[in-house]
């Protein structure tokens, strides 16, 4: 006569919730999905953020050695400015005759 093999106490609590093995591996794929979106997401920004760093360190060693004169800077900006009005007459369109 074959008899039931002894089952310890604490195995006995954890077998009344059995604990489903689908919900495991669906909750393993979300963690997986969201750490790869994470990563996705990140790897994207950084794709922009180097290059973007790299022309700001650029810009800054260029200004930093031609050392600008503000001066000369707002007389060729107000030159620009005039040589504009004047071939666009001014603000205003002129009034062309019909």
């Amino acid at each position: 006569m074959r008899t039931e093999p002894q089952i310890p106490s604490y195995l006995k609590i954890m077998s009344v919730y059995p604990a489903p093995c689908g919900g495991f591996l669906q909750a393993a794929q979300q963690g997986f999905t969201s750490a790869a979106a994470k990563y996705s997401t990140a790897r994207g920004v950084l794709s922009f953020l180097g290059p973007a760093m790299w022309v700001w360190l650029g810009m800054d060693l260029a200004l930093k050695a031609i050392g600008p004169d503000y001066a000369r800077v707002v007389k060729a900006v107000s030159f620009l400015a005039q040589i504009r009005l004047l071939h666009t007459h001014g603000f205003t369109n002129p009034v062309r005759p019909a």
